[in-house]
């Protein structure tokens, strides 16, 4: 079993010919578009749709927004018996505008997300079978009880640090994987005082020995590195794709797949390979879940992407 703990957001897209001042309200919308958020749920989705079986745990409200998400998490086969409902606050929304020049604004309302809690998660399925996937949009004091319950009970544990946060030496002791993009592998290695370069395998490099884990950084259409505990570094290249449409969701795709492969007993730089060609398809689509490829998909061009390689220290 895959457990994602994580955020769950309703979240909505606008667009308008342009924001308007403090003179002209309302702005009216040209167009809108509504779809299943937050990393925790778009990365349980990317690994269902890879073929993992998948439990999604996080918190929602009590509202029609909770009741349209967990319908189209429960349609992609993803369990949702551990995702309770706030009796406080209300589902998660991400609102994001766009105007004719392309210019963004956003507005994040957490809600229901900040009490999402580990204790969702019973002991009885933590072990050696259970991999375990969470990001940082979920508290870190609630990812800390998770990640250290889980790797005393066996489960191989991943975390997305992106954002990157505050965190502690323990946080690192309680993972096996960490997949971060590269500059927030920066950001990383500047709070913990390595003295790395912005370079992704000095990053992955530092990071992977810190916390005695594997360490992946991703570089956007450059591909990946991977550093492992055992000191081998892989790179595998993105999926060359002639047109980008959006980026947003490469990497929760990224994570996602590389999960289920792994859960898959693929090894390492297969899972990376695949991982990558989840990112790299992701972006030929237009933001959101709609965006996520199916695991027919990603076979369709696993050989239009080499295999990684074995870099030499």
């Amino acid at each position: 079993m895959i457990i994602v703990f994580g955020s769950i957001t309703m979240n909505m897209h606008l667009k308008v010919e342009h924001f308007s001042d403090n003179n002209e309200f309302p702005t009216f919308a040209t167009h809108q578009n509504i779809s299943l958020g937050g990393k925790g749920a778009i990365q349980a989705l990317a690994a269902a749709r890879s073929g993992g079986k998948v439990s999604l745990i996080g918190k929602v409200g009590d509202d029609e927004f909770a009741t349209t998400l967990l319908n189209q998490l429960r349609r992609e086969n993803i369990t949702t018996s551990g995702i309770d409902q706030s009796d406080e606050l209300p589902t998660s929304i991400n609102i994001y505008i766009e105007d004719s020049s392309g210019e963004i604004k956003a507005f994040y309302a957490q809600a229901a997300n900040v009490d999402a809690s580990s204790e969702q998660i019973p002991e009885e399925v933590l072990s050696n079978e259970t991999f375990i996937l969470t990001q940082t949009e979920i508290t870190l004091k609630e990812n800390m009880k998770l990640l250290s319950r889980a790797k005393k009970a066996g489960a191989t544990t991943i975390m997305n640090l992106s954002p990157s946060l505050n965190f502690s030496q323990e946080l690192l002791d309680n993972l096996d994987y960490m997949i971060v993009n590269q500059e927030e592998a920066l950001k990383l290695s500047e709070k913990l005082g390595l003295q790395t370069s912005n370079n992704a395998i000095k990053l992955a490099e530092g990071l992977s020995k810190q916390g005695n884990l594997t360490c992946i950084v991703t570089i956007g259409t450059n591909g990946s590195y991977a550093y492992t505990t055992e000191g081998e570094i892989w790179k595998v290249k993105a999926l060359d794709i002639e047109k980008v449409i959006d980026r947003n969701g490469a990497q929760d795709a990224y994570c996602g797949v590389f999960t289920a492969s792994l859960k898959a007993n693929m090894s390492l730089p297969q899972a990376m390979k695949r991982a990558s060609i989840a990112g790299s398809l992701t972006c030929t689509k237009i933001k959101g879940s709609p965006a996520l490829p199916i695991q027919e998909e990603i076979d369709a061009k696993i050989n239009d992407l080499s295999d990684p390689k074995k870099i030499s220290t």
